[in-house]
């Protein structure tokens, strides 16, 4: 198995899922409605990083999300 580490945490498994909630209203050119695309986005993160600690991956989880491009789209 190949490992992985940033900022000294040994990562053995990740997975991201990803859903939201799509409005095709204005596509289907009903009136009044706010404009076509995603209203909702969640964001589910799993990841196994046996022998860190919750501050080690508080650090790591608050890294990710100031420098993730994703992220930034996402938010805006």
């Amino acid at each position: 198995m190949e490992r992985f580490a940033l900022i000294g945490v040994p990562i053995e498994q990740l997975s991201v899922e990803v859903g939201g909630h799509f409005s095709v209203c204005a596509y289907l050119g009903l009136d009044d409605v706010p404009g076509s695309g995603y209203e909702r986005i969640s964001c589910r993160v799993r990841l196994r990083a046996p022998g860190a600690t919750p501050q080690l991956l508080a650090h790591l989880r608050e890294r990710c999300r100031r420098s993730s491009p994703v992220g930034d789209s996402l938010a805006r």
